[in-house]
C-alpha cells in the first residue's frame, strides 16, 4: 500500500476573509485545505478575518485554540501573504524602528511555510508602517525588515519565480537554493473537469483572454514629479521593443540610469518604501493595464475578454478598444474550467510582477481541457521542456501567427494540448506540490535547528 505523504501531520492553514477578491481567494484556500487533508494532514483552519478587523478578542481566542491544537507547522493560503499581511496592524510597536514580530513565527514558534507568487512586490507593503503616496512620504529601512523575515529561522520561503530568487540575492536581502522555486499547483477541480467524458473541447472558434486588465486603476495613478512619468515612458518603450524582457527588469534598469541626485530626491532606492510602492503600482496596474490589453489585442483576431468582475470601468475600456465582452465573473473552479475548455485558443499576457515565472492560470486551462498561448518565460520552459515553445510568443507577429495556426490546425492543437495536460496533471497539481515540498521543508528546518 502506498504511503500517505502527510499522514498525521498537524497543520494550521490560513483562510482569507470571505469578501476578499469576491470570495475567490477563500475558495482557493479551501481547495488547498482539501488537498492537504487528502494527503493525510490534520488541518486547523485559521480564519484571518479577526486579524484584518483588529478584533483582538477573537484573534487571541484563535491563537489559544491553535496553541491547543499543537500544530507542526502553519501554511499561508492561498499564498504566503495571508500568513503575514493580516497581522500588520497588530505588530506596531511604541518603537517605530523596532522590527515586527509575528504570532505564528514568534509567539507560537511555529514553522511557517510561505508560498510566494510576487514576494518582491507584496512583502514590502506588509512590513512597513505606512505605504507612501509619494517620495515625500517614504521611510527607510525596508531591506532590514525584508532580511529579518526572509532569514527568519522558522520561516520556509518558496517562490513561483526563479527570477525573484535571483533578485533577492542581487539586492543582498537573502539567498535561497534552486529548489526553493516551485511551479504553481493546479486544483483537482480543473483536473476532474478536464477528465470528464464528452467534453466540448474548443467549441467557441475564436480567441479569448482571461484575467484582469487594470486600465482604470493605472489612469488614476498620479505623481507630483514629472521624472516618474518619464521613467515609466522609457520602461514601457523598452518593453514594446523586447516582449521577452521582464517588466521588473525594465523599470529597475531605468531607475539605475537616474542621476544619483534625482534618484535620491525620488527615494528610488531599495532601502526606501516609495521604491517598492512605485514598482508595485507600475507593474501591477500600469503594465497590467493598457500594455496588457495592447499585447492581447495583437493576436489579430476578435478577442473575447473574460474578467474585470470588480472593474466595470476597465471592462468598458476593453470593449471600446475592440474586445468582445464575455462573462464578467467566472467563479474559481468548475465555471472557470468550463469557460477555459470552450475556447479554441486563449491568450495569457503573463502578470507583470513575474520575472521568469507564470501564474497558475496557464496550467489550469490545460488541465481543464483548454488551450492557451503565453508570454515566453524561462520557468515555463524549465517546467515543460520542448512543449513550452509551441505555446509561447515573443512578438506580435509570432502571437498572431500562432493564433491563426492553432485556430485552423485543430488536430495539432488537441494533440499538443493533450501532451501538456498529461504533464501538468501528473506533476503540477496542488497535491503534488504539497506532497513534495512540505516534508522537505520540515526536514530542512530540523537540519537547520
Amino acid at each position: 500500500m502506498a504511503s500517505i505523504p502527510l499522514s498525521g501531520l498537524r497543520l494550521a492553514v490560513t483562510l482569507p476573509p470571505a469578501d476578499f477578491f469576491s470570495g475567490c481567494d477563500l475558495t482557493i484556500a479551501r481547495d488547498h485545505v482539501f488537498a492537504l487533508r487528502q494527503l493525510g494532514a490534520v488541518v486547523y483552519e485559521f480564519d484571518t478575518t479577526p486579524a484584518y478587523k483588529r478584533d483582538s478578542t477573537r484573534l487571541q481566542q484563535q491563537l489559544e485554540d491553535l496553541r491547543s491544537f499543537r500544530a507542526d507547522a502553519a501554511i499561508g493560503a492561498p499564498h504566503a501573504g495571508y500568513a503575514i499581511q493580516p497581522f500588520k496592524a497588530l505588530r506596531r510597536s511604541r518603537d517605530p524602528d523596532a522590527l515586527p514580530s509575528h504570532p505564528f513565527l514568534d509567539e507560537l514558534e511555529l514553522p511557517t511555510f510561505l508560498y510566494w507568487d510576487h514576494a518582491l512586490l507584496q512583502l514590502p507593503r506588509y512590513l512597513v508602517s505606512r505605504w507612501p503616496h509619494g517620495p515625500e512620504d517614504s521611510t527607510a529601512g525596508v531591506r532590514q525588515r525584508l532580511r529579518a523575515l526572509f532569514n527568519h529561522p522558522r520561516a520556509v520561503h518558496l517562490f513561483s519565480d526563479s527570477g525573484q530568487i535571483a533578485e533577492l540575492h542581487r539586492l543582498g536581502i537573502a539567498e535561497f537554493p534552486a529548489n526553493a522555486c516551485y511551479i504553481p499547483g493546479i486544483s483537482h477541480q480543473y483536473v476532474e473537469y478536464g477528465n470528464a467524458p464528452d467534453s466540448p473541447g474548443g467549441s467557441n472558434d475564436g480567441a479569448a483572454f482571461f484575467g484582469n486588465i487594470y486600465v482604470a486603476a493605472a489612469r488614476r495613478i498620479t505623481y507630483a514629479h514629472e521624472a516618474l512619468f518619464e521613467l515609466r515612458r522609457k520602461a514601457l518603450t523598452a518593453l514594446d521593443v523586447d516582449w521577452d524582457r521582464a517588466p521588473y527588469e525594465a523599470y529597475r534598469d531605468e531607475i539605475d540610469r537616474l542621476a544619483p541626485a534625482l534618484s535620491a530626491q525620488l527615494r528610488l532606492d531599495p532601502e526606501q518604501s516609495f521604491y517598492w510602492r512605485f514598482l508595485f503600482d507600475e507593474l501591477a496596474c500600469v503594465v497590467n493595464g493598457e500594455r496588457r490589453l495592447r499585447v492581447a489585442l495583437a493576436c489579430g483576431r476578435p478577442l473575447t475578454y473574460f474578467g474585470g468582475f470588480a472593474d466595470p470601468e476597465s471592462r468598458a475600456i476593453a470593449r471600446d478598444s475592440g474586445c468582445i465582452l464575455g462573462d464578467e465573473y467566472l467563479p474559481y473552479g468548475r465555471s472557470l474550467a468550463a469557460a477555459y475548455q470552450r475556447q479554441a485558443v486563449s491568450i495569457d499576457v503573463v502578470n507583470a510582477p513575474y520575472i521568469n515565472g507564470f501564474s497558475t492560470k496557464l496550467f489550469s486551462c490545460f488541465a481543464a481541457g483548454g488551450f492557451m498561448l503565453s508570454s515566453r518565460k524561462s520557468d515555463l520552459t524549465a517546467a515543460l521542456g520542448s512543449l513550452a515553445d509551441p505555446i509561447s510568443y515573443s512578438t506580435a507577429a509570432e502571437l498572431a501567427a500562432k493564433v491563426d495556426h492553432f485556430l485552423t490546425a485543430r488536430d495539432q492543437r488537441r494533440e499538443l494540448a493533450d501532451h501538456i495536460k498529461e504533464a501538468v496533471c501528473d506533476r503540477f497539481t496542488v497535491s503534488s506540490l504539497f506532497a513534495r515540498t512540505v516534508p522537505a521543508a520540515l526536514e530542512s528546518l530540523r537540519a537547520y535547528n
